[in-house]
């Protein structure tokens, strides 16, 4: 698997100054268990995160609160309070410098060189302010992804890197031994491809990235889904760095728990937070994980970012606060040996090493059956500490060297000497889970439309959706009814493709930007999904056509089936626009949107989004369906039903 043994600085005695806080956490050879805040959030509560075995958080510095007026800097008395209260807890930070400040650039993406010099004016100010209190600091948050950006869609490569080489020196002048840690990409490896052509390497120490992979079919989500990724950006950047590993932070990951489709249960939760950071730890060029967030931003059981924390808003701790704790008690300053060789790849069992015990972590991913696994040692009695990582720890013995584990998906932790440890066997015992009666929730969409085969004559009915209670606001802005933004759709189908035709009427069309950031004007959107065997799939595709000078675009934004995402021409498209009115014709491929041949009776699940910009900002957006611009949930689409 291509692991390699950390060589992690060790800290003794539990008991770290004040004054030496940064050093601790942000030692470069050992592994930082970081924490995401937000802040001033949490600033009476540093306490609780460092209760949990933290040794880091990360947050905003942002552009607008330090420059409030041109030309004056001062990072603001609320910011140097959370950072110095996280010194007094022994907690490291990473300062994230951000985001846009609207004295430059009109608020968008720092790219003119008078905004690029005032951003670097920022980022000097921050690091003079913070020097000797944290090393570490990232430049911006999620550019890729637009964060707190709206009104400007998302940023381009170009302008980061440029942006990047611009502040880079300027804060190792300030700070030789700062850490600067590029951007925090979110969207993807395309992003990523694309930056480290343009030599971004050359302009800091360390890339971030955010790898969250909830919502997705949960099966092997940690051991297939994100650490296959890490290995292969692992080799993206080796490739970039002449063959040598270059320092990479997951600055945010979690499995947040609200109630709908892509929402994980409290125990899926936290198995997946054992999984991960037990994983981490095994990848040398993995510096440090933020776990997002400490706690819940909200009430509301069924928004996401209302679901991240590892406790609830009163600070009540769930599963995976707990879990956190056990992984973070066991495996700060270990050191990874190897993983031992089972002969099947769905038993992990994960060897470190610390103040000369051993600890074994172990996990099996098999559904309905539990894996007895039988440890040797070669010493006959020995003590142990055994825990199931956030359920409690108890002490136990080798009685003749051996002890066994049933293994499911929350990791068993053995810690002592376990000289020689080996895996003498499996045992496969039969543990039928699935067959557990529980509570089926079955969803139903709020709308169905109907599309008509080609082969008919009759017309294909049309579905309205310009009333208010399908248009949802974005900003402050106000909605002029239907004289503002109105909409319908029809659709008919042949064997193998749709036709679909969307009609708009909008009072100011707006469409400058680039395919992939079209949605943040006048642009339509489009979601699919294919209903399988598997309801817990929530593949769907994702595509955005918009109407740029040079013609009909389409980018499809997320795929179904995996593959290449971005500007393509399978999708035939047409658009007419007569003054305030515009026609988008559709030619959609079944193979484009993961659907099999068509054929009446047929049932799938679509959405659409008609976005609506004034020349200002995105103001809002219809839509027939949801699951696109408030987040990306299949599960809220409507459904089409195929008729002859």
């Amino acid at each position: 698997m291509g692991f390699k043994k950390r060589l992690s600085a060790v800290i003794l005695g539990g008991i770290i100054s004040a004054s030496s806080a940064l050093t601790a956490a942000d030692a470069k050879n050992e592994f930082i268990f970081g924490i995401g805040t937000h802040m001033g959030q949490e600033a009476d509560y540093l306490y609780a995160i460092k209760q949990a075995g933290a040794m880091a958080v990360r947050d905003d510095i942002r552009w607008s609160n330090t420059e409030k007026e041109k030309g004056i800097l001062k990072v603001s008395e609320r910011d140097i309070k959370y950072v110095d209260r996280c010194v007094e807890n022994n907690l490291s930070i990473i300062c994230i410098i951000d985001y846009s400040n609207k004295l430059y650039d009109n608020g968008d993406y720092p790219s003119s060189p008078e905004a690029i010099e005032a951003y670097v004016r920022h980022a000097e100010t921050v690091v003079k302010t913070f020097k000797g209190k944290t090393k570490l600091y990232q430049i911006w948050n999620e550019w890729d992804g637009g964060c707190d950006m709206r009104a400007f869609g998302k940023g381009k490569p170009d302008v980061y890197v440029n942006l990047l080489a611009a502040v880079y020196p300027r804060i190792k002048a300030i700070d030789p031994d700062a850490i600067v840690i590029a951007n925090s990409i979110c969207t993807g490896d395309k992003f990523l491809e694309d930056v480290l052509k343009l030599g971004m390497l050359k302009h800091c120490d360390a890339i971030a990235l955010h790898t969250y992979v909830y919502g997705q079919p949960q099966e092997h989500i940690v051991t297939e889904t994100w650490y296959q990724r890490m290995l292969k950006v692992d080799k993206m950047l080796k490739d970039a760095n002449s063959g040598k590993e270059f320092p990479m932070y997951i600055t945010e990951i979690g499995w947040p728990t609200q109630v709908d489709s892509r929402g994980s249960t409290e125990t899926h939760s936290a198995d997946c937070l054992a999984q991960m950071y037990i994983l981490a730890n095994t990848l040398p060029y993995i510096k440090g994980v933020w776990w997002y967030d400490f706690k819940d931003d909200g009430w509301k059981y069924e928004y996401n970012e209302n679901n991240f924390g590892l406790t609830r808003p009163d600070l009540t701790p769930k599963q995976s606060y707990f879990t956190y704790k056990d992984i973070t008690s066991f495996l700060r300053g270990a050191s990874f040996v190897e993983r031992i060789d089972v002969g099947d790849p769905l038993v992990w069992i994960m060897k470190f090493s610390r103040n000369n015990k051993n600890i074994i972590c172990s996990w099996s991913e098999y559904k309905d059956i539990d894996i007895q696994a039988h440890f040797k040692s070669s010493e006959s009695s020995s003590p142990l500490t055994v825990c199931n990582a956030g359920r409690g720890r108890i002490e136990r013995h080798l009685t003749d060297g051996k002890i066994s584990l049933m293994l499911r998906s929350r990791p068993w932790i053995m810690e002592g000497s376990l000289k020689d440890i080996k895996v003498e066997k499996l045992d496969k015992r039969e543990f039928k889970e699935s067959l557990r009666p529980q509570r089926v929730e079955i969803k139903v969409p709020a709308a169905i439309a109907k599309a008509t085969s080609a082969e008919s004559t009759a017309a294909a009915p049309v579905y309205h959706f310009g009333e208010e209670k399908y248009y949802r606001l974005t900003s402050s802005a106000k909605r002029n009814g239907k004289e503002d933004l109105d909409a319908s759709f029809s659709m008919k189908w042949t064997k193998n493709s749709l036709l679909l035709t969307v009609n708009v009427k909008d009072d100011a069309f707006v469409q400058t930007r680039d395919a992939s950031d079209a949605w943040a004007e006048d642009s339509l959107q489009i979601a699919f999904h294919a209903f399988g065997d598997d309801p817990a799939d929530l593949s769907h595709t994702d595509f955005c056509v918009s109407l740029g000078s040079e013609g009909a675009r389409v980018y499809k934004e997320f795929s179904a089936d995996k593959k290449t995402t971005g500007l393509t021409d399978a999708i035939k498209a047409k658009i007419s626009k007569n003054g305030g009115n515009l026609t988008y014709e559709l030619e959609i491929p079944v193979s484009e949107i993961s659907l099999s041949e068509l054929e009446t009776g047929m049932i799938f699940a679509m959405s659409i989004l008609v976005n609506d910009n004034d020349n200002k900002e995105r103001k809002g957006y219809l839509r027939w369906g949801d699951g696109i611009g408030h987040s990306k949930d299949p599960s809220q689409y409507n459904w089409i039903m195929l008729e002859k």
